[in-house]
């Protein structure tokens, strides 16, 4: 089965996205995951990593990744850096996995930075998309478009090794 995993810092809302993604309704109450979160659609595993993981919770969800969904908010490009290179970091390795970097948010303005223009030079495996809640279509088409990447081209999937630190 495809393995994505979705990160990003703590409140940026991975898991509003799944479940949004997947077809559910949003809670009315906010609340911060603790542990990781799995989602399933189109025969695939996504695992939202909370924004407050150690390093040991990031290496078992990260290995065996077939793609990557980074959340940050609009504007918040650097962040999403800073999860893609821990990532390179316990890999020990340049990502090979497709990327989605979604800059996600409250209103559908749509204005990349040239921090977000670096990132896509930097992991040229990856795309940016643009999403928010109030626009579930787009947010289901982020998380089938990274499936459909990773069937089209397999990759060789990311591979974390033990003791290492970020």
């Amino acid at each position: 089965m495809t393995r994505v995993v979705v990160i990003g810092d703590s409140g940026t809302g991975k898991t509003a996205f799944m479940m949004l993604a997947s077809g559910q309704s949003l809670p009315y109450n906010v609340f911060r995951s603790t542990h990781v979160e799995t989602f399933f659609m189109c025969n695939a595993t996504f695992y939202v990593v909370p924004g407050t993981t150690d390093i040991s919770a990031l290496q078992e969800t990260c290995d065996g990744a077939d793609g990557i969904i980074v959340i940050c908010k609009r504007g918040g490009s650097a962040q999403a850096r800073t999860w893609l290179q821990a990532i390179e970091r316990i890999a020990n390795d340049d990502i090979h996995v497709p990327i989605i970097i979604c800059a996600h948010g409250n209103t559908n303005v749509r204005k990349m930075g040239e921090d977000g223009v670096r990132m896509l030079r930097r992991y040229r495996n990856s795309e940016y998309a643009f999403t928010c809640n109030a626009w579930p279509e787009g947010i289901q088409d982020c998380a089938n478009r990274i499936v459909h990447r990773i069937r089209r081209a397999p990759t060789t999937p990311v591979r974390c090794y033990a003791g290492q630190s970020y």
